[in-house]
């Protein structure tokens, strides 16, 4: 293989070992932000389309928090190997 080529076994061995902890930390995320949204906002007082906004507002910005890591470290593990 000549600089600059990729092995298909470690890209495939790379997608199984990242695709566990990023499911797992989407699930958490969002379960964080609906527990945010409870516990800072009147659902039941708001218009749904408000709430609504807010959980998906609140859901992109803990993606970038927590994801980003996660991201760092796969890409760092595949340039190693």
């Amino acid at each position: 293989m000549g600089t600059g080529s990729v092995n298909i076994n470690c890209i495939a061995k790379h997608v199984t070992m990242t695709v566990g902890p990023l499911v797992f930390e989407l699930v958490i995320v969002f379960c964080v932000s609906v527990l945010l949204l409870h516990h800072y906002g009147r659902i039941t007082k708001q218009h749904p389309s408000v709430t609504i906004a807010t959980l998906v507002a609140w859901y992109f910005s803990l993606i970038i928090v927590f994801i980003l890591p996660l991201d760092v470290s796969s890409v760092s593990w595949l340039v190693r190997n």
